[in-house]
């Protein structure tokens, strides 16, 4: 009796999804009332929103430069005056660690930010993040396990570790010796904003206030999960995908309701104004979402140290923290506001909406990816914008971004520790690229747990469907094909919901 009300479920939650996509997983999200007479203000403000401008959208009155903006891979008028960053601001700013939901609260969790391996676990209810290196003799941490006193203690040697990094024991060493204070791990500290851990990456220097981002919270659920995955390109790479309105509807036809490759033409995107600061770049951009709604006016933003934000005036949002991993690899968390996810019965598993959400992200990998490898194949991967070709106002975008983070990175993804490389990174298959299983799946509670669900449901169906076959002379044939149909239908169902979890290559070709 289970499989027609799967069956439902199946459907319903396909038809949510579809609803919910058009809010929550695009970029292209509307601001109403298009706006025909900006407003201006000098600068952006300290946090990316007020509540005070939630009814009305602000920028630096700054219109679109001539075609150079997009044509000449020299630096725009605004990049000339901004400021390379430092080592100490890199260092001295709150990044995106992790959401909670893909960490594991009873084990070291390895982690590494700006090329700095981290161990992050939770002592005692509280988290607290740590170089991934025993003093002793350099073994990662992570390896280790926290003991019932709330330690960390490193399966090497046995030496143990408290919640700010202190040494706490050291076993070959007499109990009555002190314990050298060269013993003990560098700690970071950490905040927690509603779902998501942010780290302070300087452990010398005390942090100045919260996260930025946590004024924002006014604008999302922290009830809402966020989405997690580690994606297998750089830093910058992901930044100018997100802000780039045009791709969306080509990259991700199919994905999102209302839009696909018949909006694509001259009028699909305008850049209106935009606002170009050392800590933001944002955009106000006339974007054409579907053929049956006015193009709406959308403020894009990216500020520093690695939020993407778009926000409506009635409430509805979207936030991507992008995060370095090294030079090949970003972390990103992904979420929305409470209003975007109203739509979503609260019934659905937030498997379902992890699946939906990976495509999103696996139907553009390859291509970032490979777009990456050709840049760094011309000896100087700091260098994108020189090797693009960009010759219309939809790829305003790109150029203005490219030339900020020439001037504000020297077009160089941002590193504490310099990455050691014999040789070039080799160009992932399509499959690595797009690998959601190991890049979100495995570590992500809501989808490890659906999956061995699945996995056991698909096992259990099977034995009934044999059990079935051979107690037929005692149930009766009808009573034993009626059972062998409704489990062998409950295994192809569970079958196909693990293969879900494992899908690899997005293939543009085969979606219509």
């Amino acid at each position: 009796a289970a499989m027609p009300h799967s069956a439902l479920t199946a459907s319903t939650a396909c038809l949510v999804l579809l609803l919910e996509n058009s809010i929550a997983f695009s970029p292209s999200i509307s601001f109403e009332p298009a706006m025909k007479n900006h407003r201006a203000i000098s600068g952006l403000r300290p946090t990316l929103f007020r509540k005070a401008e939630s009814r009305t959208f602000r920028m630096a009155a700054t219109a679109p430069e001539t075609s150079e903006v997009w044509s000449s891979d020299g630096p725009s008028t605004e990049t000339k005056k901004l400021q390379q960053l430092t080592q100490e601001e890199l260092k001295r700013q709150w990044w995106p660690l992790a959401a909670l939901d893909s960490l594991n609260h009873e084990i070291p969790n390895p982690m590494t930010v700006l090329n700095k391996r981290l161990v992050v676990w939770k002592s005692n209810g509280t988290w607290t993040a740590q170089d991934d290196v025993c003093p002793h003799k350099l073994a990662p941490l992570s390896d280790g396990f926290i003991t019932p006193q709330g330690n960390l203690l490193c399966s090497y040697h046995g030496w143990e570790f408290g919640s700010k990094g202190e040494c706490v024991r050291v076993p070959h060493l007499p109990p009555a010796k002190p314990i050298p204070c060269q013993c003990n791990v560098p700690n970071y500290p950490v905040e927690r904003t509603g779902a998501v851990l942010w780290v302070w990456m300087d452990p010398l220097s005390p942090p100045d206030g919260p996260p930025t981002f946590a004024h924002e919270r006014e604008h999302w659920d922290e009830n809402v999960p966020p989405y997690q995955r580690d994606i297998p390109y750089a830093w910058d790479y992901l930044i100018e995908n997100i802000l780039d309105p045009s791709h969306v509807p080509v990259a991700h036809h199919g994905l999102q309701m209302g839009t696909g490759r018949h909006l694509v033409g001259p009028d699909q995107v305008k850049l209106l104004e935009h606002n170009i600061t050392n800590n933001a770049v944002q955009f106000l951009i006339q974007n054409k979402q579907s053929a049956a709604v006015p193009p709406r006016d959308q403020r894009w933003t990216f500020q520093l140290p690695g939020v993407w934000s778009v926000i409506t005036p009635n409430g509805f949002g979207l936030f991507i923290l992008v995060t370095p991993i090294d030079d090949q690899s970003t972390r990103i968390i992904h979420m929305v506001s409470g209003r975007a996810r109203q739509f979503v019965p609260k019934w659905l598993p937030e498997a379902l909406v992890h699946v939906k959400q990976t495509r999103f992200y696996d139907s553009d990998a390859f291509m970032i990816r490979h777009q990456q490898q050709v840049v760094a194949e011309t000896g100087d991967p700091s260098q994108a914008l020189k090797s693009y070709s960009l010759v219309s106002e939809a790829d305003a975008t790109t150029a203005l971004f490219r030339k900020w983070f020439s001037a504000r990175y020297g077009g160089q993804v941002p590193l504490l520790v310099p990455p050691l490389r014999t040789t070039p990174p080799q160009l992932p298959s399509r499959d690595q690229a797009a690998d959601s299983w190991e890049q979100h799946g495995k570590h992500c509670v809501h989808c490890r747990s659906a999956e061995a669900a699945a996995r056991k449901t698909r096992v259990l169906s099977l034995a009934a469907v044999v059990a079935s076959a051979l107690l037929s002379s005692v149930i009766g044939f009808l009573a034993s094909a009626i059972a062998a149909v409704v489990f062998g239908a409950a295994a192809f169902v569970a079958d196909k919901i693990v293969k879900t979890f494992h899908l690899k290559a997005y293939i543009h070709g085969a979606v219509k």
